[in-house]
């Protein structure tokens, strides 16, 4: 059994639900199995090296709870564009056994919604670039990554850089996101709609 110290996040949030580190204080550890219980009582230290303070610790908390969640935006946004492409590979894969007559429109139109996705899949994250090659720094997972380096302790405070860092990338998240949705409730839904027409049944109307 490890525990990190950190605190319980959002279970929704993937790989990105580990909450933040906890204050300073005494904590009880209980692991059950079955029907068999055991705790113990645990005392978190603060770091000597620093002189926080509780309110300071507390603001620190609700900055980082703020990033985890942005992170969770921006993975779900991911998510869904990567499942929307999928899709269309899939489709676009299984309609090459059609006449040529119904695959061909089909391809065509799986392709320009590819690239209308890829658009703004690319705009979240950076191109696959030549090993030596930097990072684009202009998408919005790299602006996030910006925030990243804040996340280490409740313990160490909040720097300007780092609340600057957190409203650009809180103000840049609100426009992406509609823009996926409504790609995803539009023209995605449009594209759907138009390959179940045909009577294949090779994608979900979900």
């Amino acid at each position: 059994l490890e525990w990190r110290l950190d605190s319980d996040g959002d279970p929704s949030a993937g790989r990105f639900s580990r909450g933040p580190d906890v204050f300073p204080g005494t904590y009880t550890i209980r692991v059950s199995y079955k029907n068999e219980q055991s705790e113990a009582k645990e005392n978190v230290f603060a770091d000597p090296r620093m002189e926080v303070n509780m309110q300071d610790m507390i603001a620190k908390r609700a900055f980082m709870e703020k990033y985890n969640q942005l992170q969770s935006q921006v993975s779900s946004m991911t998510t869904d564009l990567r499942n929307a492409k999928a899709a269309i590979e899939k489709v676009n894969a299984r309609v090459r056994e059609e006449e040529k007559s119904v695959a061909d429109p089909v391809i065509k139109r799986g392709k320009e919604m590819i690239k209308a996705i890829d658009e703004l899949y690319y705009q979240i994250n950076s191109k696959p670039a030549p090993q030596g090659s930097y990072s684009d720094r202009t998408v919005l997972s790299a602006k996030l990554g910006l925030v990243r380096g804040a996340m280490q302790s409740v313990q160490l405070p909040i720097t300007k850089n780092d609340e600057t860092a957190m409203k650009l990338i809180e103000a840049a998240i609100p426009p992406m996101e509609a823009k996926v949705k409504v790609l995803l409730a539009n023209d995605f839904a449009a594209y759907k709609s138009y390959v179940n027409g045909l009577g294949l049944k090779l994608i979900s109307d979900k």
